[in-house]
C-alpha cells in the first residue's frame, strides 16, 4: 500500500505489479498452486493405485503358477498309468483321466504388458537378463497350454486308430473263418476227408486249441489271445 497527496489531502492507493493489483496476483497464484497441487495429488493417487494393482496382479499370477503344480503332477501320473495300460497285452477299455484343473487359460488372460511391468520394470537387475527370464516364463506357459491341448487330440487320434484296428481284426477273423469253412465244405463235396488234407487238418487243430482257451474264462476273441493261439501258429503252419 502506498500514500499519495491528491488536492492537498492524503489518500491511500493500492500498490500494483506490472499494472496488476496484489489481490489479482494472489488469486491467480493461488489458483495455479491449487491446480498444480491437485494434479500432483491426483497423479500420486493414480500411481499408488497402479502400484497396488500390479502388486495384487503379481500375487494372483504367482498363486496361479503354484496352483498348477499339483494338477500337472496328477496329469503326468494319469499319462504314466495310461501308457502302462497300453503295454499290457490284453484287450481292454482305454481311458485317460483328464485333470480339469490342469489349464492355463487364466494365466494366458493376463495382459503381457502388465506382466512386463511387473517382472521387467519393477524388478531389480539387468534388463537383458530379466527379459530373457520373462520370455522363458511366457514360453513355458504357452508350452503347457499346447501340451494340454495335444493330450486330448492325441488321445482322440489313438482311439480312432484303435477302433479301426479292432474293426479290421474282427473282419479278418471272420473272413479267415469263412474261408476255412468253405475249404472244408469243398473237400467234403469232393469226398476228401479232413484228416487227409494236412493243411486243413492243421488249421482245424489250431482253431480248436484257440477256441478251447475260452474254457478257462479267457475271451479267446481277444486279439492278443488270437495272435498267440491262432495267428502265430497259422503263420508257422503255412
Amino acid at each position: 500500500m502506498k500514500i499519495v497527496v491528491l488536492n492537498g489531502e492524503f489518500s491511500q492507493g493500492k500498490s500494483s505489479f506490472l499494472g496488476v493489483s496484489p489481490d489479482t496476483v494472489f488469486t491467480v497464484v493461488t489458483t495455479v498452486l491449487i491446480f498444480v497441487l491437485g494434479y500432483v495429488i491426483n497423479n500420486w493417487v493414480e500411481l499408488r493405485k497402479e502400484k497396488n494393482r500390479l502388486t495384487e496382479l503379481e500375487d494372483y499370477f504367482t498363486k496361479l503358477i503354484e496352483l498348477l503344480e499339483r494338477p500337472i503332477r496328477k496329469q503326468i501320473d494319469a499319462l504314466v498309468d495310461f501308457t502302462n495300460k497300453l503295454k499290457e497285452k490284453k484287450e481292454q477299455h482305454y481311458s485317460l483321466l483328464d485333470i480339469t484343473t490342469f489349464q492355463v487359460e487364466l494365466l494366458r488372460e493376463i495382459d503381457s504388458k502388465d506382466l512386463y511391468a511387473i517382472f521387467i520394470k519393477r524388478k531389480k537387475g539387468e534388463t537383458s537378463l530379466k527379459t530373457e527370464l520373462f520370455g522363458k516364463l511366457r514360453g513355458q506357459i504357452e508350452h503347457v497350454d499346447v501340451v494340454k491341448k495335444s493330450i486330448k487330440s492325441s488321445l482322440e487320434d489313438l482311439m480312432k486308430k484303435s477302433e479301426g484296428y479292432e474293426h479290421s481284426y474282427k473282419e479278418s477273423i471272420k473272413i479267415t473263418s469263412e474261408a476255412f469253412d468253405n475249404m472244408v465244405s469243398e473237400n467234403r463235396l469232393r469226398g476228401v476227408q479232413l484228416a487227409k488234407d494236412q493243411l486243413l487238418m492243421g488249421l482245424d487243430n489250431i482253431r480248436a486249441q484257440w477256441i478251447a482257451v475260452g474254457q478257462d474264462g479267457i475271451v479267446f476273441q481277444d486279439r492278443y489271445i488270437a495272435r498267440k493261439h491262432y495267428l502265430d501258429p497259422v503263420k508257422v503252419l503255412c
